[in-house]
């Protein structure tokens, strides 16, 4: 067997296993704000949907943050559901707050995370889960 058969063998298998990050139907930002901030302070990550059209966020089941470490801990949720369903207003943020614990050192701190959602279509009779990874870098200041 060639190199180039072997490697091609190898992507096959291995190609489950490797993490789409981009969603194709909900394209999604996030920011963070404040970007500076003392230990034991308190923050928030703002999340903008924008789905394509025939597309919604579903708030059954919810939205779900996971934080990937133990410097920060995850507050109270804000969620804008529509007038008119049961799902998410893409047309306002969805904030997540935070709070950096205290004692943790001055410096640059990587807050890093996941996103898990479920969007849906009406039209065509599905829905499906996906999970956006994000990455801030946070100054604490003494």
């Amino acid at each position: 067997m060639n190199i180039f058969s072997l490697f091609f063998l190898i992507l096959f298998l291995f190609s489950p296993l490797i993490a789409d990050e981009e969603n194709e139907y909900v394209d999604v930002s996030l920011s963070i704000k404040p970007n500076e901030i003392k230990a034991g302070g308190k923050g928030q990550i703002f999340v903008f949907f924008k789905p394509q059209k025939g597309i919604y966020i579903n708030l059954d089941p919810p939205i779900e943050f996971e934080i990937a470490d133990d410097g920060t801990a995850l507050g109270k949720m804000e969620i804008q559901k529509s007038k008119k369903n049961e799902y998410l207003d893409t047309n306002k943020p969805l904030k997540q707050h935070f709070t950096i614990k205290k004692g943790l050192p001055a410096g640059t701190y990587t807050l890093k995370g996941k996103l898990i959602y479920f969007y849906c279509s009406d039209a065509e009779g599905w829905c499906s889960r996906f999970t956006q990874p994000f990455q801030f870098n946070l100054k604490i200041l003494k």
